[in-house]
């Protein structure tokens, strides 16, 4: 049977297809997206693509229950899908490989940002990846932050001048104005600083790699605390002017 399948790569394509949609389990970040009240713009565009394939599978989707509680289908549908599998063109056939593909293939370990130069980020690199195209702020995303982080927030994206000009704010109005701020920003013709600010702006999270904000201000820290002490002899300095203070009292005496 291998040395049939090697020889023909049409078939041996199916016989994958079959194997990988049998044992797919979408990525997290796929269920996640499926959870949201709001799930977005993007987690559409993969729930449409994924119907798409299951109606040339003929998989019924029951609209009243979940869409990932019926695709992938049960391994008992397997000679089913196997003769559903055969009548699709070659191009279907690799739209379908494709999403298998799409939907099962992302970051590791989600609740923790990929900080390292992993083959997700190596991968979101060579697809000229950037989540500006892809991704809004949206309420969800600024109720999940608290009022220091939206402050922080505010001023990145041009809507304040510093922390210290929203500090009056509660949290859901600065939501609020923060949200009209960046829908503002995308719907302007010709976007002013403040907005251009707004357009480019990006939670560090979300690039390839990711930054942690945590170690990037400890090593700002140590930075600036390295600084103090450029000439090597901080602790010699301080030394330094304890002695002249010490002299210059005993001579006051």
């Amino acid at each position: 049977m291998q040395e049939l399948l090697l020889a023909n790569p049409r078939k041996a394509r199916e016989v994958a297809f079959i194997d990988r949609l049998l044992n797919l389990v979408p990525h997290e970040g796929v269920q996640h997206l499926a959870k949201q009240e709001e799930p977005g713009r993007l987690y559409g565009v993969i729930e449409a693509q994924a119907r798409l394939v299951a109606g040339w599978l003929g998989i019924e989707i029951d609209d009243e229950r979940s869409f990932w509680l019926q695709f992938p289908p049960r391994p008992g549908d397997a000679l089913a899908l196997y003769e559903a599998v055969r009548a699709l063109s070659d191009h279907e056939l690799e739209v379908a490989h494709t999403l298998i593909a799409a939907l099962s293939f992302g970051q590791g370990l989600c609740e923790r940002l990929d900080t390292s130069d992993s083959l997700f980020n190596r991968v979101a690199r060579d697809l000229d990846a950037d989540m500006r195209n892809h991704w809004r702020v949206d309420r969800a995303f600024l109720e999940r932050r608290n009022l220091e982080q939206l402050a922080a927030i505010a001023v990145e994206c041009g809507y304040a001048l510093s922390a210290g000009a929203v500090r009056s704010y509660k949290k859901s109005e600065l939501v609020n104005a923060l949200l009209r701020h960046f829908a503002s920003a995308h719907a302007a013709p010709e976007p002013s600083p403040a907005q251009r600010k707004a357009i480019e702006w990006l939670p560090e999270a979300m690039l390839f790699p990711a930054i942690d904000p945590d170690a990037a201000g400890q090593q700002h820290d140590e930075h600036h605390a390295g600084d103090d002490d450029h000439d090597g002899h901080g602790d010699d300095d301080d030394a330094d002017r304890q002695h002249d203070e010490e002299q210059g009292l005993s001579e006051a005496a």
